[in-house]
């Protein structure tokens, strides 16, 4: 079980930081259940305060819900779900939360970057209790493996955590299977962004977003920084290329790596045959950016072509039926599971009555 919050226009860096990796295990996971979810509820947490941020939300889940159905995602090889569809889950946070110190929450790195970078005046509840929420997700299937990048694997430590503690706190919960779930890694945990900081996404500006037009994504590509060491294309560079980032940077000595974007999205979309080739032309000196850039934009319009024709041809209604009949099947799971975690807390009529 996995999520994608609504909280922007759907980019690359989705395909690469997550879909990719759901889309095989859709193909290839055929032992396993598979659970992928729009959490719409989740986006609140920063969006739900103003109008503006709502009206986000509300945009954000009608593009993901087409381009989801887009890029390959089907109903009947997956659970495709609504976060706000099964109410079960947010009783589940609430549930959860109780259970929850706040040294837990605290120590959740992903938490304390968000809170960095907030006025703490505007930082809501929600916020604060996110990583129950995703907690709430995982365990409202009973979800066993849990599909993230390297850099959100503190989403699944603490749901472990919190699976334990209600374990223990819980009798009988544990015989009754309620599973500690475990991450499977993928290849890429984020894309860097196009202008070679952070990482890619719309509220930094520096995404391809998939409905991009051609020419748009031309002028993006070209203005993505290269190797200023390369004056001239017969120069020659040395670059390193960070497997376990996935990034294709200069690297001098004592200073931070300047990322060669062209190079670094080539690792990400093209082959890794193809990237080595051009990696060594580009230091050797026997090829230059045009070349680098020209080759990018062909690999991308092979990703993207098909995509924006499937979107084109997809019904926003339609999509968003989709995802809101589906998820009556992950809701059939979610209230057996909110019913037993309620009876192992002695808390609810049905417990009351006995």
């Amino acid at each position: 079980m996995s999520a994608t919050r609504a909280s922007g226009e759907p980019h690359l860096g989705h395909l690469v930081g997550a879909w990719n990796q759901w889309l095989n295990l859709q193909e290839n996971g055929k032992k396993l259940r598979q659970y992928f979810m729009i959490a719409d509820a989740q986006a609140l947490t920063d969006k739900g305060a103003t109008a503006e941020g709502r009206k986000e939300v509300f945009h954000s889940v009608r593009q993901l819900a087409c381009s989801m159905l887009a890029v390959g995602f089907d109903p009947e090889k997956s659970v495709l779900v609504l976060q706000s569809e099964i109410p079960e889950l947010h009783e589940l946070t609430l549930l959860l939360a109780m259970l929850t110190p706040w040294p837990s929450i605290e120590r959740n790195p992903s938490l304390r970057e968000d809170m960095k970078a907030e006025d703490l005046r505007r930082v809501t509840l929600g916020t604060l209790t996110y990583p129950v929420s995703q907690t709430a997700d995982i365990m409202g299937v009973k979800a066993t493996k849990v599909p993230v990048g390297k850099d959100q694997l503190p989403t699944v430590y603490f749901a472990q955590e919190l699976t334990r503690r209600l374990n223990r706190t819980c009798w009988g919960i544990a015989e009754r299977g309620m599973p500690i779930p475990k991450p499977l890694i993928g290849n890429i945990s984020r894309l860097i962004g196009i202008d070679g900081e952070g990482k890619a996404g719309k509220s930094s500006g520096n995404a391809i977003f998939l409905a991009d037009s051609q020419e748009t994504i031309i002028q993006k590509v070209k203005l993505m920084p290269t190797c200023p060491l390369k004056i001239r294309k017969t120069d020659r560079v040395l670059l390193n290329w960070d497997r376990d980032l996935n990034q294709i940077c200069l690297a001098p000595a004592g200073a931070e790596p300047f990322i060669h974007v062209p190079l670094t999205y080539m690792a990400a979309f093209g082959s890794s045959e193809e990237t080595s080739h051009l990696l060594n032309d580009y230091c050797e000196g026997k090829i230059g950016d045009i070349e680098i850039k020209s080759r990018l934009l062909e690999v991308l319009a092979g990703v993207l072509e098909p995509i924006q024709q499937r979107l084109r041809e997809i019904n926003t209604g339609m999509a968003l039926g989709i995802f809101i009949e589906s998820s009556k099947r992950y809701r059939e799971v979610a209230v057996v599971t909110l019913d037993e975690v309620k009876d192992g807390l002695g808390f609810g009529r049905k417990t009351y009555l006995e």
